[in-house]
């Protein structure tokens, strides 16, 4: 929201739904573009709430589901 692209609000919300939708595991990230937005993913948790997206679909929701998800 704060690099005022017109419809990345919306875009990420059907990328989500379809995501959902499809059972297409996701990696979340906070797409830092500078040092202190590193790991800020305030404006993430409420579309992941919006969308009602599951956690088992998050593949990087913590270090043992990534590595499940990377088979090692």
């Amino acid at each position: 929201p704060t690099r005022n692209k017109p419809n990345a609000r919306e875009n990420n919300l059907t990328i989500l739904r379809l995501c959902k939708k499809y059972e297409v595991p996701v990696i979340l990230g906070s797409d830092a573009h500078i040092s202190f937005d590193i790991a800020r993913y305030d404006n993430l948790y409420e579309l992941l709430q919006l969308t009602g997206f599951p956690e088992e679909l998050i593949m990087n929701r913590d270090v043992k589901s990534f590595k499940e998800y990377l088979h090692l």
